[in-house]
C-alpha cells in the first residue's frame, strides 16, 4: 500500500480549511450576521487568523465564495430538472427561472446566504454564465426573439433576483407568483403570450 505523498495530504488540509472558512461564513449569512469580523469567523473555524489570509484576501472575498457555493448547490439542482424536460430549448429557460423563485422553500439557507450577502456588499442583477448559454440556445432554436438580449437578460435577472430576496419577508410572494412572473419574464424574451402563460403554469418535473 502506497502512502500519500505529504504533498498531497498538504493539498486535502488546505482544501478542507477553506471549505470550513467557507461553511462559516455561510452560516453567519445565514442567520443575518453579517457584522462578523474576521477574529470572529476564525474563532468559529477554530483556524488561525494568519490562516485565514492564506485562503481568502478579506472579509468580502470569503462572502462571494459562501455566495457562489449556495448558488452552485441551487444551479446542480436546477440543471437534474432541466435535464426531464422535453428537449424544447424554451422550456429548459421557463424550468430554470421557476426553479430559481422556488429558492426559498427548496433552498432556504442559501437563499438567506444570498439575500443577505446583498445587503453587505450588492450583488447586481448578475446574469449567469448557465442563464445566458440557455437563453442562447433558444434564441438559436427560434423560440425567443427580443431586440436587445443583453438588456433584456439584465431585466429578467435583476427581477428574479429581487423576487427571491423579497419573498423571505413576503409572504405574499409565493410560487403561483413566481410562475406568473416566469410568464412575464418568458414573454419579455419575445414568446407569444399564451404559450408562455401555458410554459410558466406546466407542471415542473420532480
Amino acid at each position: 500500500m502506497t502512502d500519500t505523498p505529504p504533498s498531497t495530504r498538504a493539498a486535502v488540509r488546505r482544501e478542507r480549511t477553506r471549505n470550513a472558512l467557507i461553511a462559516t461564513a455561510g452560516d453567519l449569512l445565514a442567520r443575518g450576521e453579517t457584522s462578523a469580523t474576521i477574529q470572529n469567523i476564525t474563532d468559529q473555524t477554530d483556524v488561525a487568523v494568519g490562516t485565514f489570509y492564506n485562503h481568502f484576501s478579506s472579509r468580502e472575498d470569503l462572502y462571494d465564495a459562501a455566495v457562489l457555493t449556495a448558488l452552485q448547490t441551487i444551479e446542480q439542482h436546477t440543471l437534474a430538472v432541466q435535464a426531464q424536460a422535453s428537449g424544447d430549448p424554451a422550456e429548459v429557460v421557463s424550468i430554470g427561472i421557476r426553479c430559481f423563485g422556488r429558492m426559498p422553500e427548496q433552498f432556504p439557507r442559501e437563499t438567506r446566504i444570498v439575500s443577505e450577502a446583498a445587503k453587505f456588499r450588492p450583488l447586481g442583477p448578475a446574469v449567469s454564465d448557465r442563464f445566458r448559454s440557455d437563453v442562447h440556445a433558444a434564441v438559436e432554436a427560434g423560440r425567443f426573439r427580443c431586440d436587445d438580449l443583453e438588456m433584456t437578460l439584465l431585466l429578467v435577472a435583476g427581477g428574479m433576483t429581487r423576487i427571491i430576496t423579497s419573498r423571505i419577508s413576503d409572504p405574499s410572494l409565493d410560487v403561483a407568483r413566481v410562475d406568473n412572473a416566469t410568464a412575464i419574464a418568458l414573454r419579455m424574451l419575445g414568446m407569444d403570450a399564451a404559450e408562455a402563460d401555458e410554459m410558466a403554469h406546466r407542471p415542473l418535473p420532480a
